[in-house]
């Protein structure tokens, strides 16, 4: 038996207030590859956190309770039909589970008004050695100077099981 208990699972969520951006995605041959598209141009807007604005915060408790029951039953027969050596075993073996996952999401839209970039940082940099020198690392990884970009990763996503 488990029970998990997050009570106060709290989430903020950005969106991107910019113009609408399409993106193209190529499934097929190996992995999938994508691209992101305004106006139909080539845009990397998307990288920029300043263009994130706070949208909403998502207030997700989660409780779950998760049991299992598992019965065995197995029978031997030492020398079975008569003959010496010969063992004859069966079984039989049933697993129950139940699982019952209760989240309740609750969204606030009355939020502060503040940008993702507010929250980011440069990127470290590695002033006692260059980090990956002589390896097949891009060279963008062996800068030592921080970057004006600080994260390719957008805004937080949220997921939902």
């Amino acid at each position: 038996m488990t029970d998990e208990n997050v009570p106060d699972e709290i989430e903020g969520r950005f969106e991107n207030d910019q113009s609408p951006l399409d993106a193209v995605v190529r499934q097929g041959a190996g992995m999938p590859t994508f691209q992101i598209l305004s106006g139909g141009a080539a845009d990397t807007s998307y990288l920029d956190n300043a263009n994130y604005a706070f949208d909403r915060v998502v207030l997700a408790p989660k409780f779950v309770d998760d049991d299992d029951t598992n019965l065995n039953f197995n029978v031997e027969r030492a020398e079975a039909f008569g003959v010496a050596g010969f063992t004859l075993s069966g079984g039989i073996d049933l697993r129950f589970k139940r699982k019952v996952t209760d989240v309740g999401e609750t969204e606030l839209r009355n939020v502060p008004d503040i940008r993702l970039d507010q929250f980011t940082t440069g990127a470290p940099g590695y002033p006692f050695h260059p980090w990956a020198t002589g390896s097949a690392a891009p060279a963008s990884w062996t800068s030592s100077t921080p970057t004006a970009q600080a994260s390719s990763s957008g805004p937080r996503t949220s997921r939902t099981t």
